[in-house]
């Protein structure tokens, strides 16, 4: 049996002859049940899909009538339409519906025989004739959206590989199909030009060009016309952007960590500052500082970079990183961007794109396996550089290496005036700051000294602040001393000098201490370290504690080359674990009993992050579950969901999973916390079973908070599952267990009771829960979580057709919106539908538009999306309809890009708006016209309008 929808939708038997269906509603049924093969659809979204304007007396029966024709129908063909609670599914092999053996064949498009063959199953448009059910219209722009860029994939691996007339001819298809896709067009004009058909790719453009003027208004996007200007110019072809998801053509301003202001001028260094700067300039985009520890590896590299590179760095600290894996959330935090991608350098890469950017990447040597993700990095981002510091190479072929040496010391016949003029010296003098040292016998004792310490600027710089407290002739006396009876180089031995005239206490409190990834404060020393007063007087004036002021605060840090040398020289495991036990029970401590929406726990993980990651690291490599572990897991796992970090956190999830089992109780906070990313990755099934008996072990121990959690989160999958009796069911438990012990959570329980009440058509329930979720909110410190709230209960009102009450709820809620910024999108989103849903269009439309730009330069792509169908619809009744008919087509491909779903209420009103521009001359050839513009041609059409 082969079950055709690439085209007018067909069943055809073994034999190849078609096989009757019974009628027009029996064919709609078996479409929607095709759409959505091997998925339940639920009998309600059914019946009002068969029977959109006049419903039988009796709709369940007459489904169940027509459900059974079908099935007469499909006897024998190997098809069967299975009953589930209160919907029904289609069960079929993948190899019988000719779309899911398009989709499959497109996966494997890299191979041009498996592109035609997938090709040749096309018989016209998806679901022919039935483009008025608007869910076959959405999936028909799907399935198309993936045709043409499988087209577009296939045809740029044949100009790769100089097969420029098989690519032109598959993109002479594409151009046909769809004339105003951008991505076709660019690609058709670049492999005319490949193949000696330059003239004919300026025709091409200017074809394009006239058209899309005619059709739409515009003028091409920045990406095609740059790629009009290479042609004319001769210049190579960049890479073509897919239209638009990145930030090609709508960059945000990225949120930089800045490269750090030296606080002493660097000495000695000139020529080598000249000679990486012109290594920079002249092109190489990944130069590598290698060398010992205490060389100057990082002050060289921040001159270069504050100095020489003339534009935006960021400075990566890669110090606090204990894992090679954790390397691409420093390169985010240093951009000031959240990692949302299954890959993060797609996240990096988009925000990067072609901008002039230099990253100082700082103390490569410990994540090497990293080096590939900075490489793949630097093969995305034409315009960035990178300035690695590391003790040993990197793994990358490309890499430039710039060795550095220790500081030029005086020979020992030299006179004092030679003496004086050596780097080495003068950077001793420089720290020291004390003139009188060069007198009488003093350079020759320095310059020795500096010989005798090898040049190594740290070195030279510990004896610099000794001198502070002792004769330099004591200094050299023992300092130096020390360094020619060393066995290993001259910094370890100038640190242990130090090291060894600490109490053994002091030395226990610095091991301690050194496990901090980020500065401290004397309190936090004090509890971890157990510093005693004067402890950290005396490690800061043996060099071996830095002492930062600032603002009025007094923080503390371990230089990371004390740190290197307590690592390699500390042979007692027994005192390392201690250290490490000590880490993982103070920062546990920070995150003990971890509940949900607490904002105060999640303000304490983003201030100490760098720590508590480590020392959750650290504590998974014991591999001894306990409920620190579990607490501190959950805190971090609790920050990455709110970061939106979902791939990192399945990731730790999966190494938690690992671990000997330990606390049932504890344990069961991870199996929620899993079932909620999968649900945010959209894998819904595997969340339902990851959240199975979760409940029952939370109620048994007592644990309401989490309980509660796990309700929640349950009815939250069954909504998405299409389970709204079920997913009602469960958020009602969650609120009757909130009610003994956390009635903090009752606003946001009754908030998302309303939203399921309103998918599954209760209004009157939906406008009760809401107005429960505002009455519970008197009490409620947070900011977040009344906004939220408000947004939700508002979104409930205004498809329950109380759009007056919602924008009193939302025109309310302003003052806190000033606490919480990052509800402001969202707000705006909900205050636009509802000023469309009390008529007052132009309102809609001006507040949809005000953070469009805003929204689309954070590369916010689902707000995108629902800005534009709100504008489409606002253009639609206020009767713009050629911008309201092409906005519409562009926002049904941008929701299908971005595989996104939207609440009944609004398809309602995308239907709503299609059926008004449907209605017009031209609509629906207009509606076709704008599926193929890229996003940023239909936010441009928007912002044009005026009202």
């Amino acid at each position: 049996m082969r079950l055709r929808v690439l085209g007018p939708v067909e069943v055809q038997d073994p034999t190849g002859r078609p096989v009757p269906l019974g009628g027009a509603r029996q064919t709609i049924l078996l479409a929607l049940l095709a759409a959505t093969a091997n998925q339940p659809l639920s009998t309600g979204r059914l019946i009002d899909l068969l029977w959109p304007e006049d419903p039988p007396a009796s709709p369940t029966a007459a489904l169940h009538t027509a459900v059974s024709r079908l099935r007469r129908a499909l006897a024998g063909t190997g098809a069967t339409i299975r009953h589930r609670t209160s919907s029904y599914q289609l069960h079929v092999a993948r190899d019988q519906i000719d779309a899911l053996v398009f989709e499959d064949l497109t996966r494997t498009a890299s191979d041009p025989e498996a592109l035609g063959t997938a090709l040749r199953m096309w018989q016209g448009e998806p679901y022919l004739g039935l483009h008025h059910v608007s869910p076959l219209r959405h999936e028909a722009v799907r399935l198309t959206e993936l045709k043409l860029s499988a087209i577009e994939d296939g045809a740029a691996r044949l100009s790769e590989a100089g097969d420029h007339a098989a690519a032109i001819a598959y993109l002479r298809r594409a151009v046909a199909e769809a004339p105003l896709r951008e991505r076709s067009r660019v690609l058709l004009m670049r492999a005319l030009a490949a193949s000696g058909q330059t003239s004919a790719a300026l025709d091409d453009y200017r074809e394009y060009r006239a058209l899309l003027v005619e059709e739409t208004g515009l003028e091409p996007t920045p990406a095609v016309r740059s790629a009009h200007q290479g042609l004319l110019s001769g210049a190579a072809a960049g890479a073509v952007d897919g239209d638009a998801l990145s930030p090609a053509t709508a960059r945000a301003e990225l949120t930089l960590v800045a490269v750090p202001e030296p606080v002493s001028p660097l000495v000695g260094r000139v020529r080598e500052v000249a000679e990486i700067g012109d290594l920079v300039a002249r092109g190489h985009r990944l130069v590598t500082l290698t060398g010992l520890g205490g060389v100057g590896k990082t002050r060289l590299a921040l001159d270069v970079a504050r100095r020489a590179w003339q534009g935006p760095a960021a400075f990566v600290d890669l110090a606090p990183v204990t894992s090679a894996e954790d390397v691409a959330d420093a390169f985010a935090r240093a951009l000031g961007i959240r990692l949302t991608a299954p890959d993060p350098i797609a996240d990096l890469s988009a925000a990067v794109a072609d901008r002039a950017l230099l990253v100082l990447v700082d103390n490569f040597e410990h994540v090497l396996p990293a080096s590939g993700l900075l490489t793949t990095l630097l093969s995305r981002c034409a315009g960035l550089h990178a300035l690695v510091t590391s003790r040993s190479r990197l793994d990358a072929a490309q890499q430039t290496e710039y060795p550095v040496r220790p500081l030029t010391v005086p020979p020992a016949d030299a006179g004092p005036d030679d003496v004086l003029a050596s780097p080495a010296v003068a950077l001793f003098l420089d720290r020291v700051a004390d003139r009188s040292l060069v007198a009488g016998s003093g350079p020759a004792q320095i310059g020795r000294l500096c010989r005798e310490v090898g040049g190594l600027p740290l070195a030279i710089e510990l004896a610099a602040g000794l001198v502070r407290f002792r004769s330099l002739a004591d200094v050299r006396e023992h300092v130096v001393g020390s360094l020619a009876r060393a066995e290993s180089g001259a910094l370890a031995s100038a640190i242990r000098w130090s090291f060894d005239r600490l109490s053994f206490a002091d030395q226990a409190i610095l091991r301690r201490l050194s496990f901090f990834a980020s500065a401290f404060d004397a309190a936090t020393a004090a509890a971890v370290g157990g510093a005693r007063p004067g402890s950290l007087d005396r490690l800061v004036s043996l060099g071996l504690l830095r002492l930062d002021r600032h603002d009025g605060t007094v923080r503390y840090a371990v230089p990371k080359i004390i740190i290197g040398y307590l690592e390699s020289a500390d042979r007692d495991e027994q005192t390392r674990r201690a250290a490490e036990e000590a880490h993982l029970r103070y920062h546990a401590g920070l995150c003990r009993d971890p509940r949900w929406l607490d904002d105060a726990l999640l303000a304490r993980v983003g201030a100490g992050y760098p720590d508590l990651l480590g020392a959750l690291r650290r504590g998974l490599a014991t591999g001894r579950p306990d409920d620190d572990l579990y607490d501190l897991a959950t805190a971090v796992l609790l920050y990455w969901l709110w970061q939106n970090s979902t791939h990192p956190a399945m990731r730790m999830l999966d190494a938690l999973e690992r671990l000997p089992e330990g606390s049932p109780a504890r344990a069961v906070r991870l199996r929620v916390l899993r079932g909620i990313f999968l649900r945010e990755l959209g894998r819904v099934e595997e969340a339902a079973r990851a959240l199975t008996g979760c409940p029952e072990i939370l109620h048994a121990a007592g644990d309401v908070d989490w309980l509660v959690t796990c309700q929640g989160i349950l009815g939250v999958v069954a909504y998405d599952q299409g389970r709204t009796g079920e997913a009602a069911r469960w958020l009602r438990a969650a609120i009757d267990a909130a009610g003994t012990g956390v009635e903090r959570r009752l606003p946001e329980l009754h908030g998302m009771l309303a939203a399921v009440q309103t998918a599954d058509g209760d209004h009157v329930g939906a406008v009760d829960s809401a107005l429960r979720a505002l009455a519970a909110l008197a009490n409620e410190p947070s900011p977040a979580l009344r906004v939220s709230t408000m947004v939700n209960a508002a979104q409930a009102l205004t498809e329950a057709d109380r759009g007056v009450l919602a924008l009193e709820v939302l025109t309310g809620g302003l003052a806190d919106l000033d606490e919480t910024p990052d509800g402001m999108h969202t707000y705006q989103v909900n205050l636009g539908w509802a000023y469309h849903s009390t008529g007052a269009h132009g309102e809609a439309l001006k507040t949809f538009r005000s953070i469009l730009d805003t929204v689309a330069d954070a590369h916010e792509w689902p707000l995108v999306a629902e800005l534009l169908a709100g504008s489409a619809c606002a253009l639609a009744h206020i009767g713009h309809n050629r911008a309201a008919a092409l906005t519409l087509g562009g926002t049904e491909r941008l929701l299908h890009r971005l595989d996104q779903r939207l609440s009944k209420w609004i398809h309602q009103q995308l239907d709503g708006a299609y059926a008004i521009v449907a209605q017009h001359p031209h609509g629906a050839d207009q509606i076709l016209a704008g599926r193929q513009l890229g996003a940023s041609s239909v936010i441009s059409l928007v912002r044009q309008i005026e009202v």
